[in-house]
């Protein structure tokens, strides 16, 4: 009686799909996972995150194809090579509809010997993969960008331009970069170039990436030396007082306009501005269109300033006053570089 007693409760089991301790099974499997995915940061296994990734994720409020999101891992370890996280507390895990499941926890991030905390999340489908990461300081910062956000040449909506004689140019507030903007660049009809040029704030930096008809985008080489908050030890931050710059102009003339990003800085302290010139090298074919080597950093430089904080731009030349007797700061476009011709 007994023996058949048991066999009818295995019976109505499989009738009706219990499983004993699936919620505690599927908790695990996403803590195992959540483990794989921080261990993937240290060990920089873009392999890894490739497994983790679904086809499409939510990165950071931004809708991006997993080969993307690679890339700004990549990117991310390139940036920081030292770059090292560990989560400092207990995993949350909580049950959403449609069979996914949203991890809770604090990652804490270390760069250049600096840590802070984050509360962060990733949700995970019913295939055990990734389809949203994020973390809360991004979020509150603005992490997410806007597409409706395009500027052309000089809206009446935009800032004054700190840099002169540049075609096409167009001057952003620190939130209106951040929150995203796209801006239209103009090349050549012949060759194969990008229809918008996007900057927007990514984790822990603005970015500026080219996007192409076809949508696949490229990220642009810049540096700048002004424009950081260095107060908080733990993080480096852009100030939220800085305006930004993009434009172009053909400083080679190859009649393809370089790319202008630049950063004015007007606090007391850094009073300045710090310019990218980049170059674009057309590809022969959209098959070579997310090569890197298409788009080379070829000038770099900063100017601290008292007044005006302007650039203008001359022949192969540009030029920051520096309001002092006549001098000024100058670097001219010679021989596939920038050299300095300043009178400082």
């Amino acid at each position: 009686m007994k023996y058949k007693f048991m066999l009818t409760l295995c019976t109505i089991a499989l009738l009706f799909g219990c499983k004993p301790n699936e919620g505690n099974s599927n908790e695990g499997k996403i803590i195992e996972l959540v483990n794989k995915w921080n261990k993937a940061h240290n060990d920089k296994s873009i392999g890894s995150f490739d497994e983790l990734y679904a086809s499409e994720v939510q990165f950071y409020l931004k809708k991006l194809p997993k080969n993307e999101c690679l890339e700004e891992k990549l990117n991310l370890f390139k940036r920081y090579p030292d770059f090292f996280q560990q989560i400092t507390r207990n995993i949350e895990v909580e049950k959403l509809p449609d069979n996914q499941y949203k991890a809770i926890f604090v990652k804490s991030v270390t760069v250049k010997q600096d840590t802070k905390d984050y509360p962060s999340y990733l949700v995970f489908d019913d295939k055990w993969n990734i389809v949203i990461e994020s973390d809360m300081v991004t979020e509150a910062r603005g992490g997410k960008r806007k597409e409706e956000n395009i500027i052309a040449s000089t809206p009446k909506n935009y800032g004054k331009s700190f840099i002169k004689g540049a075609n096409n140019g167009v001057t952003v507030d620190y939130k209106q970069a951040s929150d995203g903007t796209t801006y239209k660049p103009s090349f050549p009809e012949s060759i194969i170039s990008p229809n918008i040029i996007q900057v927007f704030f990514n984790q822990v930096s603005l970015d500026l990436k080219a996007e192409y008809q076809n949508g696949q985008r490229v990220q642009l080489p810049y540096k700048f030396d002004l424009g950081y908050d260095r107060t908080d030890l733990e993080i480096v931050t852009e100030k939220q007082s800085n305006k930004y710059f993009i434009g172009q102009y053909d400083f080679d003339s190859d009649r393809i306009d370089e790319i202008i990003f630049a950063v004015q800085d007007n606090t007391e302290a850094d009073n300045g501005i710090s310019v990218s010139i980049i170059k674009y090298f057309p590809p022969s074919s959209e098959s070579n269109i997310n090569r890197k080597e298409n788009w080379e950093l070829i000038g770099c430089f900063s100017a601290g300033l008292l007044s005006p904080c302007e650039g203008v731009i001359k022949d192969k030349s540009i030029r920051f006053d520096r309001g002092v007797r006549g001098f000024y700061y100058e670097w001219t476009y010679v021989k596939g570089k920038f050299i300095d011709t300043g009178d400082y």
